[in-house]
């Protein structure tokens, strides 16, 4: 049997280890390359002959660098690529710049390298529409479709998105963006002894909110990668069309063993905040430098990754939770190209809980 050859950039982070495993559970994919700064973490991937792994800073490294690398670990055949590689900075135009560096890396690397490429995704998200930031820069027609204006004065995503289709534009392959929503990850609070509260407000806790769990994700992009009827462009892609958190996060308590306090809004202007604002009773920004030490206790306590604090992105739950509007995208486009599966989110909530407790992130 011929084997399918891909490319996975940024290989180690949540979406592109769960490519990794959908790549993994079929014999018809090898080799798969897999391009990251670290070793791969996923034990799977570690054991399994067909990975072959790219260790490279693409910051500091040329294009020509780069597409050596890929050379020597197979990219000649390579037919399919995904790209999840990206840098968070603080400062809006740098991180424009380097996440746009880094695609350019990539796309001139391969067309150094990979004559075969059918497909190059690009995975962005739903920040597209604005759903960060809210006001004037947020798309309002609900729900968000492909083709929305782009509003957001604080989208890097607008500039990669039209570097890819520039550079496809004289290319056999077809490109391809995906834009998911967020899924967010949860405070360790069992052992600090405390409620397990909402960080957010009462609307966004009330509110309809997409998530976009990574497994599911990675079935989708690699359904439209290889499926040739589905022409290049951009597709939303989420779990399904009924989330809220107040659904979620009383399930997501018992699954801890923790309680959720009552009254759970005891702020007033958390029960009711500002239209179009952004507000949190609990911002983790303020609580995690708080508890920095307790968490390292824990860690050592539990054996856990004592650097998993590290890791964690504070700003972006706080900008998560703190929101007064609803996230809805549309799957009509998706769907007219025939994905036609839903996720149950808190099953997959589950899911990556018990994987995170088997990598030591969080306790037993």
């Amino acid at each position: 049997m011929s084997r399918k050859c891909a490319v996975i950039f940024g290989a180690n982070g949540i979406s592109g280890i769960a490519m990794t495993k959908a790549l993994l559970a079929s014999d018809e994919w090898g080799p798969i390359i897999c391009v990251s700064r670290r070793p791969p973490q996923l034990e799977e991937a570690a054991n399994d002959s067909r990975i072959q792994f790219v260790s490279i800073d693409m910051v500091k490294s040329s294009a020509d660098d780069l597409a050596s690398k890929l050379s020597a670990a197979g990219a000649a055949v390579a037919q399919h690529a995904f790209f999840y590689t990206y840098i968070e900075k603080q400062d809006f135009k740098e991180m424009n710049d380097v996440n746009l560096m880094l695609l350019e890396k990539a796309l001139h690397a391969l067309g150094l390298v990979s004559p075969k490429l059918k497909s190059f995704m690009l995975q962005t998200g739903a920040k597209y529409y604005g759903c960060h930031v809210g006001g004037a820069e947020m798309v309002r027609d609900l729900p968000w479709k492909e083709d929305a204006p782009r509003l957001c004065k604080s989208c890097f995503y607008y500039d990669q998105e039209d570097l890819l289709h520039t550079y496809a534009a004289n290319k056999s392959w077809r490109y391809l963006i995906t834009r998911p929503n967020v899924i967010l990850g949860v405070s360790k609070v069992k052992n600090l002894k405390r409620d397990f509260i909402w960080p957010g407000n009462e609307i966004e806790y009330t509110t309809h909110f997409d998530h976009s769990t990574a497994d599911n994700n990675s079935r989708f992009q690699l359904y439209i990668s290889v499926n040739d009827k589905v022409p290049s462009g951009a597709y939303n892609i989420k779990d399904n069309d009924k989330t809220t958190f107040s659904e979620l996060w009383p399930k997501i308590a018992e699954y801890f063993g923790l309680s959720i306090p009552d009254p759970h809004f005891k702020d007033e202007k958390a029960k009711h905040p500002k239209e179009q604002s952004m507000y949190c009773q609990m911002p983790l920004t303020k609580y995690a430098p708080e508890n920095k030490e307790k968490w390292h206790e824990i860690a050592k306590k539990h054996n856990l990754d004592p650097s998993a604090y590290d890791y964690a992105t504070w700003e972006f739950v706080d900008g998560t939770a703190g929101r007064t509007w609803p996230d809805y995208l549309s799957m009509e486009k998706a769907r007219q190209y025939g994905w036609k599966e839903e996720r149950d989110t808190l099953k997959s909530y589950y899911e990556v809980f018990d994987e995170l407790k088997k990598m030591k992130i969080i306790p037993e």
